[in-house]
């Protein structure tokens, strides 16, 4: 028995890579269950979920669980002692305000995922967080779209046209880069505070000049 894995079996590290890519962090091996020197296979910490991965021999599993004849009366008192381990830790935990996940070392790794993943959502604050402002739909049209959405369809590329256009002719107007505290200084790359402030208010005005044309 010395060499079954405790950490880190074949069902741990299927269920980990695929929380994983669901964008899903946790804590392994964690001692959390109170009055004892239990760890939690996985911890999710912020919304209070243990996730215990069991094997299905060690664990009795009602669909799996078999009984060795050797020595059967052994293994018998061995099995049922875990079983009743897992019950106490169970309610220990439920008495903290854990929620308790077992997942039987048979089931599908991607449906067990799914249905941590779905209990993580439904107790994490961030799940029921309203958002500060609605999403919207990017205006075509703009140098707003061109530059932060990456659209390039046939209006934003005009309208990114038309403000290079304008930088020249700023250039130019200022026989090259001219002085600090202009916009165009820092759309060719300085970030000095008086630069950074104009850019700003030209910021501004360009979003009420297409606030009042909608």
């Amino acid at each position: 028995m010395k060499k079954q894995r405790s950490a880190d079996t074949g069902l741990e590290l299927r269920i980990r890579r695929d929380l994983y890519r669901r964008g899903l962090r946790y804590r392994l091996q964690t001692p959390l269950v109170p009055g004892t020197r239990r760890k939690v296979d996985l911890a999710f910490i912020t919304p209070k979920i243990a996730v215990f991965l069991d094997g299905c021999f060690w664990h009795r599993c009602p669909e799996h669980g078999t009984s060795p004849r050797a020595n059967g009366e052994w293994w018998a008192e061995k099995l049922a002692a875990n079983v009743a381990r897992d019950r106490d830790t169970d309610r220990r935990l439920s008495e903290a305000g854990w929620t308790v996940v077992r997942v039987w070392e048979h089931e599908d790794s991607e449906t067990a995922a799914a249905r941590i993943e779905q209990l993580v959502r439904q107790h994490s604050p961030r799940a029921n967080r309203p958002t500060s402002r609605p999403a919207t739909t990017p205006a075509h049209g703009t140098l707003s779209t061109y530059s932060n959405h990456g659209c390039r369809c046939a209006d934003c590329r005009r309208a990114n046209a038309q403000y290079q256009q304008q930088l020249l002719a700023r250039y130019r107007q200022h026989g090259g880069r001219g002085e600090h505290g202009t916009d165009y200084r820092y759309r060719t790359g300085c970030r000095c505070d008086r630069c950074r402030a104009a850019h700003a208010a030209e910021d501004r005005e360009y979003r009420h000049r297409r606030q009042r044309q909608v």
